[in-house]
């Protein structure tokens, strides 16, 4: 015998049978009901319906995986005894209600197909972070984040083609989709679903698309923005079911009567149509907005692809961009210049057949996508630097100020004796030459004989990790150092109203000072990004070609019986068939209107035949209307290049930092040691006259009064 199944997973794991005894044409207040519909770009469901009261319904647990067969064969009818047959569809079990009242008993079980659990999916990808940063190795590794970037490639990834800078086509990014979410869990979670061949689907490399928190069905929508012409139907007849991404061109036409029977007993019930010329592109034109430079500071600079060009006898003088709509006058509108020549540069009375942009139409489709990627940063800073002569006594005057000339406010004498002298003005050796003159680096190093070919160069101003030297492009050093050296000279000390000439014999006196192979001039840092977009080709074109077919909207319903009690009636589905209607206008017969839904009701006749009574919707699916061209456009200009920074994902930092970390120089404030202090001091009171006696640093004595 024949019958028509349920199987599901019970409670405790255990996979279930039981038979469906369907409404009979002649008799539909009993037995069950069964409603399919199928849908593209959204969850499909398959609705049961018992005539029985809701308590007495099938204990079946929520997100069980069901199926449900036809024509299925057993002896006796009784569960689990059932074999061959054909899937009418696989999902879950998403919802159970009941009802009863004095006149019915009812209770209904909704089946979800695949979509329903790439819905609530989060899709989540790879993003690298620096997880060590030794030397100048950087290690990477990365972490899952809710944050997408959709068209770009990561790496450890294998593509076929190979990514264009980054950029992998939107079937590889559904591809990628797909993978995630079969990988996602296992068991009741697991989401079963296998891909079908690209054959039917048309690549295109599309620009980044930032996305953030999105399910899956959600990305694969947004991937199929600029696809108008693909639709999707999931085959219930495999295992796990397998998911088609159609061109219109792949789709199968099935022509169905219009006020008519055929000659397979398909019956015409009723039939509303609609053309949709509204949604025909006059032109497709995609601007492209640059990141430039011009002069060393950052500039836009803009392209467009369009679609389709118009050849026209151009005759110059013209350039790039100059604006043409014929040989006769260029195409003016409300006084301002149409869009202009896209490749043409012609002298004076040269003519010739160029490819120009179309005219204005009202039903143009015109884009604006910035593909300059993150905002390009431009530090400068200035650096003024001397070479460093370290026995240059002033160095030491402005370095230390009470080695100053009495007339800049130190305490030695402007001229004459007193004046400064290095005790050795050589390089500091300990063994060769103890007193000269030593530089000591905060590294530890002694610069003494080797600062003038290493550190030549001393600045107070701040220098940066970043900074690269002019004459090679290596990074510059800097380091702060110590400079010592031994002085003799004489200074003036005052006590009271007199002037004392101290004698000062091999006094040490040091400073601290930046050092760096630096020289004077503008240190320029010109973060860019490392991974910009590039502009997809012929993805006008695309949109044009998908759009050109005239639409119709069209309600159709039909009843059909199948040929004997082992097969089925053609089930038109969404993403699988075109519509054609016979026996109405001549373009009905070959509109190959698109399902978007379709309403399917089974019964059985008493030949226990099956019969399917479907209400079929053609027209734009919810991915082109309300507002497909809003969609589109949305695609565009409502990318979340701020939120999300499509470089982070490839480098685990910012394209737009800039690295800070200065070496602090020292500073005309960074007071050097300051003269010796007088010693000994006595004060003897004689007759209110003061004697001072004061011992200097050799030893002598000075008397005065």
């Amino acid at each position: 015998m024949t019958f028509d199944t349920l199987q599901y997973v019970d409670a405790a794991g255990a996979t279930q049978e039981v038979a469906l005894a369907l409404q009979n044409l002649a008799d539909r207040g009993s037995a069950v009901k069964l409603v399919f519909t199928p849908a593209s770009h959204a969850v499909s469901t398959f609705t049961i319906t018992w005539a029985q009261p809701p308590e007495y319904g099938i204990a079946i647990p929520f997100k069980s995986r069901c199926k449900v067969y036809a024509n299925r064969t057993s002896a006796t009818g009784e569960p689990n005894s059932f074999s061959e047959g054909t899937i009418l569809f696989q999902g879950r079990m998403t919802k159970l209600n009941g009802s009863a009242s004095g006149n019915n008993v009812s209770m209904s079980m909704i089946l979800s197909d695949l979509w329903w659990d790439l819905e609530r999916l989060t899709m989540m990808q790879p993003w690298s972070v620096i997880s060590d940063n030794t030397g100048d190795v950087i290690g990477y590794t990365t972490f899952t984040w809710p944050d997408l970037v959709l068209f770009q490639s990561f790496a450890g990834y294998a593509y076929d083609p190979a990514p264009v800078t980054h950029h992998i086509t939107s079937w590889q990014q559904i591809k990628d989709i797909i993978n995630y979410a079969t990988g996602y869990s296992f068991g009741i979670n697991a989401v079963q679903v296998q891909l079908a061949g690209a054959a039917e689907f048309t690549p295109r490399y599309v620009p980044f698309y930032p996305l953030r928190s999105a399910k899956c069905a959600d990305a694969l929508k947004t991937c199929l923005r600029p696809h108008p012409g693909v639709f999707t139907e999931v085959d219930y007849s495999t295992e796990p079911p397998t998911l088609h991404f159609r061109n219109r061109a792949a789709m199968t036409a099935v022509t169905l009567p219009y006020k008519s029977k055929l000659d397979d007993g398909t019956i015409h019930v009723a039939t509303d149509i609609e053309a949709l010329p509204e949604l025909v592109p006059d032109n497709v034109c995609i601007y492209y907005k640059l990141a430039g430079e011009l002069n060393g500071q950052p500039a836009n600079s803009y392209t467009s692809d369009y679609y389709p060009a118009i050849n026209l006898n151009v005759t110059g003088p013209v350039a790039l961009g100059d604006p043409v709509g014929g040989s006769a006058a260029p195409y003016v509108k409300n006084g301002l210049p149409n869009r202009g020549l896209a490749a043409a540069v012609l002298d004076a009375g040269v003519t010739a057949v160029i490819a120009c942009r179309p005219p204005n139409n009202l039903l143009d489709l015109d884009y604006s996508v910035d593909v300059s990627g993150p905002s390009t940063t431009i530090t400068r800073k200035n650096v003024v630097s001397q070479a460093l002569n370290p026995a240059d006594y002033t160095l030491w005057e402005d370095r230390v100020s009470s080695l100053a000339p009495e007339a800049l406010g130190g305490q030695i004498p402007d001229s004459g004796v007193g004046v400064l002298q290095l005790v050795n003005a050589g390089a500091y050796n300990a063994a060769t030459n103890p007193k000269g003159i030593q530089i000591i680096g905060d590294d530890g190093v002694d610069y003494s004989a080797t600062f003038a070919a290493v550190l030549p160069y001393f600045t107070n101003d701040d220098l940066y990790t970043w900074m690269r030297r002019p004459d090679n492009q290596q990074p510059i050093k800097a380091v702060k150092c110590t400079v010592k050296a031994l002085f003799t000279y004489v200074k003036n000390t005052e006590i009271g109203a007199v002037t004392y000439k101290d004698k000062t014999k091999e006094h040490e006196h040091s400073f601290t000072i930046l050092l760096t192979d630096a020289p004077t001039g503008k240190y320029t840092l010109k973060q860019e990004t490392t991974q910009t977009e590039t502009i997809p080709t012929g993805l006008a074109e695309g949109i044009y070609t998908e759009l050109a077919d005239l639409q119709w909207r069209v309600r159709h319903e039909i009843i059909q019986e199948a040929a004997d009690s082992s097969s089925l009636p053609t089930l038109l589905k969404p993403g699988k068939h075109l519509v054609n209607l016979s026996g109405g206008l001549a373009a009905w017969s070959t509109m190959n209107a698109i399902v978007e839904r379709v309403n399917i009701e089974f019964f059985r006749t008493a030949a226990n035949r099956m019969v399917a009574r479907q209400s079929i919707s053609c027209g734009p699916v919810d991915h082109l209307e309300p507002g497909y061209l809003v969609q589109l456009q949305n695609m565009f200009l409502n990318r979340n290049r701020s939120g999300i920074d499509a470089s982070q994902r490839l480098t685990g930092t910012s394209n737009n930092q800039v690295d800070l970390t200065s070496s602090p120089a020292a500073g005309a404030s960074d007071a050097g040691t300051a003269l010796p202090s007088s010693m000994h001091f006595v004060f003897v009171d004689a007759d209110n006259n003061h004697t001072v006696l004061k011992m200097d640093s050799e030893g002598g004595m000075f008397h005065g009064r």
